[in-house]
């Protein structure tokens, strides 16, 4: 893990190798890569076909009265660049990092969170094992690996950039397996306290919240790049939002929270929490249904923590600096063909 100062992406842009002869595997490989490369092209193309059924609304737990924020908590009032830790985890497979910021949640101990929801180039990198070389990708790496995705489920939206969207939880709880491996650290979905935590110190009330999230008033009925709208006082962007997000509720229970492009600024609140819908996933033909991807589910995905490691008195995290220019856009690398789920 490495500490940066640059408070923007750290997303380069991803060449594969040159062809290589080599041998079946090879072959194989290197003719997934082209199918999908492919399938790149019809992604893109591809008509917003994808909408939410009718009758496909969660139920929502009671909502609770939120007072109004102090003006001195306002998300206007955000912290200067300098004052806002932040920590990178590589991608492995990439050139990506995962930008987290240490939030103070009124907790023992504080978390790093992810700047944004997790997006399609980072997912990637785990679903399609770009973190193992040619002659290891059909090999077992002990990993859990999700099944390819039957259809494009970016809705057309966009990839290179924007969040991963049509994410079961499972997905997302083994993302964050796969990284801690990696990295040597331990990441994990947020619990539905810590989220709570981060949006009531977030700063942002209803009034100024389409400043802050991409919403049904100016979303256009899609998601669109993270962190293409004004940080809160934390550091974070699209708490609300873009993307809706996954958080552990206990005892094997997960919630929806944060709204998504589809919804309203005035129906977000912190106290917003979704039950997983059946409906989020009623097309999949597959039998039995996808336990990763969630066919009608074009509006759910997620961000992730780090817990602070323990430390003994002689280490110190290292100070950060104000960035000082802004990154070039990143390039997505292509992903093998879909393909249906045996």
């Amino acid at each position: 893990m490495s500490f940066t100062g640059d408070g923007e992406d750290h997303c380069q842009a991803v060449h594969l190798d040159g062809l290589h002869g080599g041998g079946p595997r090879d072959t194989r490989r290197w003719a997934a890569r082209l199918v999908f490369a492919i399938s790149l092209i019809g992604s893109a193309l591809a008509p917003q076909l994808h909408s939410a059924p009718e009758g496909s609304q969660a139920r929502e737990e009671p909502a609770v009265a939120t007072p109004p924020v102090p003006r001195e908590q306002r998300a206007d009032s955000q912290p200067s660049v300098e004052s806002i830790e932040r920590v990178v985890i590589p991608i492995p497979g990439s050139a990506l990092d995962l930008e987290l910021v240490r939030v103070d949640l009124g907790l023992d101990r504080p978390l790093w969170m992810s700047r944004s929801e997790i997006t399609w180039d980072m997912l990637d990198a785990f679903v399609y094992a770009f973190d193992l070389e040619d002659d290891e990708a059909t090999e077992v790496d002990g990993i859990t690996r999700p099944s390819k995705p039957y259809i494009s489920m970016d809705r057309g939206f966009g990839k290179s950039g924007f969040p991963a969207i049509s994410v079961n939880h499972r997905l997302a709880t083994e993302f964050c397996q796969w990284l801690s491996a990696r990295s040597g650290r331990t990441l994990r979905l947020p619990t539905l306290d810590e989220w709570r935590r981060a949006c009531e110190r977030s700063g942002i009330d209803a009034a100024s919240l389409p400043d802050f999230a991409w919403c049904a008033e100016n979303a256009g009925q899609k998601t669109h790049p993270v962190r293409s709208r004004q940080a809160d006082r934390l550091g974070l962007h699209d708490l609300f939002g873009n993307a809706a997000e996954w958080v552990d509720a206990g005892d094997g229970a997960f919630r929806v929270v944060g709204g998504s492009f589809r919804d309203s600024a005035a129906t977000m609140s912190c106290a917003m929490a979704l039950e997983r819908d059946p409906a989020w996933n009623a097309s999949d033909p597959q039998i039995p249904k996808s336990i990763w991807w969630l066919a009608d589910g074009g509006f759910v995905g997620f961000r992730v923590v780090v817990e602070e490691p323990s430390r003994q008195p002689s280490e110190s995290l290292p100070s950060t600096t104000p960035p000082t220019e802004e990154p070039a856009a990143p390039t997505p690398r292509p992903v093998p063909a879909t393909e249906p789920r045996p």
